[in-house]
């Protein structure tokens, strides 16, 4: 939009001067509009979302999540509220969301202590949708709203279908969910074993990030720089300490699992729940409810004549613009096939055998290659490849970033692009040859291949001459001497640069 604005204000002076206008009337207007030093608090609601299966009490056997969870509430700044969520193969709401102060100490030491690692299974897609649905119900609206996911291996619910199903519905619809409602997942990869592929999508899909945690001990640097990127140092006052009293190992007890719908706290450690408008009673919230939105109604009854004209004056550059907009659009127009939407065009690829006969096309985001089969839809397709030499979930070429990338999933015999055996993700090219175990394919993007080489026309009026060059050749040919008059032309067996010569008639043509 900007190199639009620039060539139109290049091109016509009183269209600058108009651009111009409706950018200062923006800008005064973004300053009125911005609130009051005072009103600027930091708000955070975050949630812990935390893996309690029994692989977890392997790697972290002295409990220090425990501790790191607390080092990291202590260590928040601002006004912030915090909730644990524990999964296994279900899920479990230890704690809803509360503000972080000395009288909820009592019930966060005791709600931890539910941190049993006594799961069987490991369900973070169950885990990731109640975390959602507890800030979009129950968070603040004007607050930054985060989920710190902590896991250490992929989805396991005993059925190797179902957990692929839950992987794909946990990186296509809730990562998408999460950015459109504002909400940042932060992963922290515990264990080499952990789903690196699945932290890193739902990262880089909400805007948050991911880190590693090898050993037990390295989770109290991850937690430490997640907390600096969701309360980063400021002039906010840091939240109420909270004193960590020495957790003692808890042993974990056979009875009971945490795969309950959501487990209730108990008597002693009742917490305030969200506060619900009581339709029945008739009552409406007064402007005492809501102490942080005084500062803006002083305001607007101090300013209501200014703000008023300036609401009039953005009605006008808001029509300038859009006129500017259009006018560049219709000169303008981005490249994509007929038919095609270009913000949501794939170029279509394809798997050629080189080991066997076959052909697979590749039309959608995501392709995986399995030796199951599998349900295939618009965006999402299964090569399968029926051989025990194939995983079920061997590898996955996905479409980002206006490329293909292709990454291994954990396979027993490896994932290969040009005979070198990948690890993470690897950007594909137009001829790559890509190896999944013993069965060997090329990597073909026809709107590359379709294009033939272009030939330049040159021509030398001084002796009458034209010749015709490829392009692809970076030595040119060498010219040939002109022949005389009645001699016949001469073939060139030279096929980089072919002289053709117009032939001169004494008289007319016949």
């Amino acid at each position: 939009m900007a190199k639009c604005l620039a060539s139109i204000m290049q091109g016509n002076g009183k269209m600058a001067r108009l651009v111009n206008t409706s950018v200062f009337i923006l800008t005064f207007l973004l300053w009125a509009s911005s609130p009051p030093a005072s009103a600027a608090i930091e708000k955070t609601d975050i949630i812990l979302l935390l893996e309690n299966s029994q692989s977890m009490q392997e790697n972290d056997p002295e409990f220090l999540t425990q501790k790191f969870v607390l080092n990291f509430i202590n260590g928040l700044r601002g006004d912030s509220q915090i909730a644990i969520i524990l999964f296994d193969g279900g899920t479990s709401v230890a704690m809803p969301l509360v503000p972080v102060s000395q009288k909820t100490r009592d019930a966060l030491v005791t709600n931890l202590d539910k941190l049993t690692y006594t799961g069987r299974f490991r369900n973070s897609a169950a885990g990731m949708e109640r975390a959602l649905y507890e800030l979009k119900n129950f968070g603040r609206p004007e607050a930054e709203k985060a989920i710190i996911l902590l896991t250490n291996g992929p989805i396991e619910t005993g059925d190797e279908k179902r957990d692929r199903d839950f992987s794909r519905w946990m990186q296509e619809y809730l990562a998408h969910e999460a950015a459109e409602a504002g909400i940042k997942v932060f992963g922290i990869a515990f264990t080499e074993a952990a789903d690196f592929h699945l932290l890193q999508i739902l990262a880089h899909t909400t805007g948050g990030t991911y880190y590693r945690a090898p050993q037990a001990v390295d989770l109290q640097s991850a937690f430490n720089r997640i907390r600096k990127v969701i309360t980063p140092t400021s002039t906010a006052p840091a939240a109420p300490a909270i004193d960590i009293p020495k957790l003692k190992k808890v042993e974990p007890p056979v009875p009971e699992s945490t795969e309950s719908p959501q487990a209730p706290l108990g008597a002693e450690n009742q917490l305030p729940s969200p506060p619900q408008q009581d339709a029945e009673e008739g009552t409406s919230p007064s402007l005492g409810d809501f102490p942080w939105l005084q500062p803006y109604v002083t305001r607007l009854k101090a300013e209501w004549k200014w703000i008023a004209a300036i609401a009039g004056l953005m009605l006008v550059a808001i029509f300038i613009v859009t006129a500017l907009l259009k006018r560049s659009r219709q000169t303008t127009a981005p490249f994509a096939p007929a038919g095609n939407d270009s913000r949501k065009y794939i170029p279509p690829a394809q798997l050629e055998g080189l080991t066997r006969p076959s052909h697979y096309d590749i039309t959608g985001k995501l392709a995986w290659i399995s030796r199951a089969p599998g349900e295939n839809s618009k965006d999402t397709a299964t090569i399968c490849i029926q051989d025990d030499v194939i995983s079920r979930d061997h590898a996955l070429i996905q479409y980002r970033d206006n490329a293909y990338w292709i990454s291994d999933r954990g396979s027993i015999n490896g994932t290969f692009v040009n005979d070198e055996k990948i690890t993470g993700e690897r950007a594909l090219h137009d001829g790559d040859r890509i190896r999944f175990a013993k069965y060997e394919f090329r990597f073909i993007l026809p709107h590359r291949t379709d294009m033939a080489d272009t030939m330049l026309i040159q021509s030398d009026h001084s002796d009458d001459r034209t010749e015709l060059i490829d392009l692809d050749d970076r030595t040119s040919p060498q010219p040939t001497a002109p022949s005389s008059d009645n001699a016949p032309p001469q073939d060139d067996d030279d096929e980089e640069a072919t002289i053709i010569r117009p032939v001169q008639h004494n008289g007319p043509h016949r």
